[in-house]
């Protein structure tokens, strides 16, 4: 399916800039390696695609049915991508905790707990007596002593 798909995103540039030339240059690829992909994907699918010129190319039915699929299937083929990295269940990214000096020091192993369960997690840990609002956007969870067991989102 690999191949496929590179071969299909090929003859679609192609489609789209309607040079061989200019689709090349748009992929980062060399014109052989296109032709490489359009022959490829033609055989595939026991039809032409284009009608060469010396001008260009031009779309066959099947090509113009390419042209105008493609960017729902790529779009589709995207959403799948997110749909399925979006279930994993590891967790990634940065999350920045402020807490008094006193705290920190007995967080520090729950935190090494949850970094070697997550790898991917980054935790950084600002220990201070200095007050920071999380509305400021400068860390996510505030962890303080006190009376007020109110719960910031």
């Amino acid at each position: 399916m690999h191949d496929q798909w590179d071969d299909y995103k090929s003859a679609f540039e192609v489609a789209k800039a309607g040079s061989l030339s200019q689709a090349a240059k748009h992929l980062g690829v060399s014109h052989t390696t296109l032709l490489r992909h359009i022959d490829r994907l033609e055989q595939h699918l026991v039809t032409k695609l284009f009608i060469r010129h010396q001008r260009g190319y031009q779309l066959t039915e099947a090509g113009k049915v390419m042209l105008r699929e493609m960017p729902t299937v790529q779009h589709q083929f995207s959403r799948l991508e997110e749909l399925i990295q979006d279930s994993s269940d590891e967790l990634t990214g940065e999350i920045i905790v402020t807490t008094v000096p006193s705290y920190a020091v007995r967080m520090h192993r729950a935190f090494k707990a949850l970094r070697l369960a997550h790898p991917k997690l980054k935790i950084i840990m600002h220990a201070t007596d200095e007050v920071i609002a999380l509305a400021a956007g400068t860390v996510h969870v505030a962890i303080r002593p006190g009376k007020n067991q109110t719960v910031m989102m």
